[in-house]
């Protein structure tokens, strides 16, 4: 009888688990030039509490024409937060011309109806085209 429980109880637990993905694209720019090769991050912004820090679902970089595209899935109970985090040099000098140390940290949350069940997102996030000269208002800075 235990072992039917144990078992049942097992099931639950699993099947609490819900895989959830998100998948984002767009372009960003520097004034009016693509910003190549700008470090993107799809993040769980939420982890579960066993996480001391956001979950990197997908990594990567712009392309020569400023355009990335990433997805990503992960399986856990509670709700997926998925942002997208840039660190870009665009338009990062003080006011004499010298380049700031470490890079613009900007932070994007994607919207909650683009969370898709299943390892495989149904929908894009089209963010399109971002002109990264901007300054953003909860915009940090990282540096390495």
């Amino acid at each position: 009888m235990y072992r039917v429980v144990f078992i049942i109880a097992l099931l639950l637990v699993c099947k609490a688990f819900r895989d959830q993905s998100v998948a984002v694209k767009g372009r960003f720019l520097c004034g009016k030039a693509p910003a190549a090769k700008v470090m993107v991050t799809l993040i769980d912004a939420y982890p579960d509490k066993q996480m001391k820090q956001n979950a990197i679902l997908s990594k990567g970089y712009t392309d020569a024409r400023g355009n990335f595209m990433f997805s990503g899935a992960v399986a856990k109970i509670s709700a997926l937060g998925p942002a997208l985090k840039v660190y870009h040099d665009c338009n990062d000098v003080t006011k004499f011309g010298v380049a700031k140390p470490g890079s613009r940290e900007v932070t994007f949350v994607i919207p909650d109806h683009y969370i898709g069940a299943g390892k495989t997102p149904k929908k894009i996030m089209d963010v399109g085209s971002i002109n990264l000269e901007l300054k953003f208002k909860n915009e940090e800075r990282e540096l390495k």
